[in-house]
């Protein structure tokens, strides 16, 4: 038996042993100890969204275009709810809190999943099994009878290597679901930029739901005095670039969210242009929620959040406005939380440079990268071979392995390259 399968099988061994419940079966599962285990495999989730800087509960900034709309999504017999945005625009964020909220009114039982952690695992029983500790005796369908509904979220299903087969028996289950008033039923989120493989599931629209026209929501629920920009939007809707951002923004300056050219996008970027149009867009027939670029509101609000959390190291000497003043091609992107974030690491601390842009960003980046762990750039430069190879900027952890870099991937002891590069 080889090093790397000892090593294998001890992580295993360390990781069932560091389990806080014993694997139980349909006879010893009671409603009380179901909701337990539930609670605390979510919460665990968002303690790793949290230690990894994808979702901090006190740095994320409501979109009010979206959260209020979509927390109505758990009290209706709708088994599906889609989220999609381009890679880093925060549907991990509102996803988990909406959990956040669910979970405090206290409505259904709700399981947060992460499709990253799930790598090995190809269909969503097994999942839930896993996260739960329970046999495989115990059916989804049971344990959603048994503590009354239960919500399965699901964040990044795109980043799951056999994404298609566990899209298949989430929609099996939500068929059935149809049926009972009882039955799991699924909230999902998933890249715009990668979204072919979901295109035949998202034509049965019986299974989507879809927030109320902004028509509708404007009438029932006049808005608050605090909430008119949200209804006027004139930074935005006055601003000469408004219309520029909404057709050509794109993620197109970190790696992972490079478009390869000759690849086919179906990303629906919201539209700002007017209120007629931001109504046409949330009335749209599609049947899941695209997420747009934060407005001029939020990414003030998330700056100012970030520069005063001082744990980040992202605190630079300039706001967000002296970016779009000295560089307005880089301050759309910065509309993106993830590249507003990644910047505000690169510049922290520092003046605002006589040149800055996408290339000085990237630049920053990188090397900030090559610094975090010795192999790191061996790493990197693994990762650009292997897209160039393939075609594809979509790599799995066995495409690494097999092109020579197992030992990038695990580690002997201590971090390896690819732990390194993911924290």
């Amino acid at each position: 038996v080889s090093f790397e399968t000892k090593l294998t099988i001890s992580r295993l061994r360390e990781f069932q042993d560091s389990k806080a419940y014993r694997l139980i079966g349909r006879d010893q599962l009671s409603r009380d100890e179901a909701l337990t285990r539930i609670r605390a495999a979510t919460q665990r989730s968002i303690r790793i969204l949290d230690a990894t800087g994808k979702y901090k509960e006190h740095l994320h900034v409501k979109r009010r275009e979206y959260e209020p709309r979509l927390l109505g999504w758990i009290n209706s017999t709708v088994p599906m709810l889609g989220i999609a945005a381009e890679a880093g625009a925060g549907k991990t964020g509102i996803l988990a809190n909406l959990v956040g909220q669910w979970m405090q009114a206290n409505e259904k039982p709700v399981l947060f999943l992460l499709a990253r952690d799930l790598q090995s695992i190809t269909n969503i029983d097994r999942a839930i099994h896993q996260a739960l500790t329970l046999r495989p005796d115990v059916t989804v369908a049971q344990l959603s009878e048994l503590v009354g509904g239960l919500v399965v979220v699901v964040d990044g299903l795109n980043e799951h290597p056999s994404r298609s087969d566990v899209l298949y028996t989430v929609t099996a289950m939500a068929r059935e679901s149809l049926k009972s008033i009882s039955g799991p039923r699924f909230a999902l989120s998933w890249r715009t930029e990668d979204s072919q493989w979901m295109e035949e599931i998202l034509a049965t629209k019986s299974l989507w739901w879809t927030p109320q026209s902004a028509e509708e929501d404007e009438r029932d629920n006049p808005p608050a005095r605090a909430d008119e920009e949200l209804v006027n939007r004139k930074s935005v809707v006055d601003s000469p670039s408004a219309d520029f951002e909404s057709e050509h923004a794109s993620p197109n300056f970190l790696p992972g969210s490079v478009p390869l050219s000759g690849m086919k996008s179906t990303s629906r970027t919201a539209v700002h242009g007017s209120p007629r149009a931001r109504r046409r867009e949330v009335s749209n027939p599609d049947c899941f929620v695209t997420v747009s670029p934060l407005s001029d509101r939020e990414v003030e609000e998330a700056w100012k959040r970030y520069q005063g959390d001082q744990r980040l190291h992202a605190a630079p000497s300039f706001s967000w406005r002296d970016v779009r003043d000295r560089s307005p091609g880089l301050a759309r992107q910065l509309r993106n939380p993830l590249q507003m974030r990644i910047t505000m690491e690169c510049y922290d601390g520092q003046n605002l440079p006589e040149r800055i842009g996408t290339e000085e960003v990237f630049a920053r980046y990188l090397n900030k990268l090559r610094q975090t762990h010795p192999k790191v750039p061996d790493l990197l430069r693994l990762l650009g071979r292997s897209m160039y190879e393939r075609g594809t900027s979509r790599i799995r952890i066995r495409d690494i392995e097999a092109d020579k870099g197992f030992g990038l991937v695990w580690s002997h002891e201590g971090l390896s390259a690819l732990d390194a590069l993911e924290f």
